[in-house]
């Protein structure tokens, strides 16, 4: 004879969504020796991976997995195309109404580290569920022009 009342599962450790253990960032920047007018910075993160599990109400595997580790290196390259100082030397610059200006060369996930940003979830016509990854984009350069009023 069973029993047809159903206990509720408790669960009592389960991650939150945001529940990452570590993240670490670090982030470097200097000048060209004998010219501060060009910069490098290096930039590194890593992360460990945010938990998730299997959607709707479903609180006995909630959160139950883990997403791979996060990491990523930058580098970039700026050149100061403008200062305000240099106004006596150029003053027909046709930046010479700003402050400052650099124009930047970058590369984000030099590497090409495909990272998950999350997972979506398939079910399948036997009612079955499995979880893919939706990865962060690879490498990416970047230009960018900075003017300061």
């Amino acid at each position: 004879v069973v029993d047809s009342v159903r206990v509720p599962v408790i669960v009592n450790d389960v991650p939150r969504p945001t529940d990452q253990l570590m993240t670490i960032n670090m982030f470097f920047q200097d000048y060209l020796p004998r010219n501060e007018n060009v910069k490098v910075n290096l930039n590194f993160s890593v992360g460990t991976g945010l938990p998730y599990g299997p959607r709707e109400n479903n609180t006995e595997f909630r959160n139950f997995f883990r997403l791979k580790p996060y990491h990523r290196i930058d580098v970039g390259f700026s050149f100061q195309l403008w200062k305000a100082e240099w106004i006596k030397r150029k003053p027909n610059h046709p930046l010479r109404f700003a402050q400052n200006s650099w124009i930047s060369l970058e590369a984000f996930n030099l590497l090409q580290i495909s990272n998950q940003a999350s997972v979506n979830w398939i079910k399948t016509l036997t009612n079955e569920e499995y979880a893919l990854p939706n990865n962060l984009t690879g490498r990416r350069i970047n230009v960018r022009l900075r003017i300061d009023f």
